[in-house]
C-alpha cells in the first residue's frame, strides 16, 4: 500500500508519503506462522529530507483454540530533518504477548 499527499509546513509545502508491505505465512508446523513488515515514510515533519521507516518480524504460534503465543522484534529509525545526524542511531524493541 502507498500513498502520497502535500503538508503545508509554514509557507511551503512538501511532498510526504507512506510505503507499507508486509506478510504472514503459515508454516508447516499446525498453528505456527511467520511474519514480516516494512514501513516507510517521508515528509511528515515537514521538511522533505525527513523519513521514518520501520522493519518488524514477527512469529505467532496457536496450540489451541483459546490460547495464543505472539513474539515480534521491531527496529524503527526516524530522521526529522534539520536537526537529526546523519545516520541517527535506529530503535529496536522486543515484544511477547500471550492472548486467550
Amino acid at each position: 500500500m502507498a500513498t502520497r499527499s502535500r503538508i503545508f509546513a509554514g509557507l511551503r509545502s512538501v511532498e510526504s508519503g507512506n510505503i507499507y508491505v508486509g506478510a504472514s505465512i503459515p508454516t508447516p508446523v499446525t498453528g505456527l506462522s511467520v511474519g514480516a513488515a516494512y514501513d516507510y515514510t517521508y515528509g511528515s515533519a515537514g521538511f522533505a529530507a525527513s523519513y521514518a521507516n520501520a522493519t518488524a518480524l514477527y512469529v505467532a504460534y496457536q496450540p489451541t483454540e483459546k490460547w495464543k503465543f505472539n513474539n515480534r522484534f521491531d527496529y524503527a529509525r526516524v530522521v526529522a530533518a534539520p536537526l537529526a545526524t546523519p545516520r541517527p542511531a535506529g530503535t529496536r524493541t522486543i515484544n511477547s504477548s500471550l492472548t486467550r
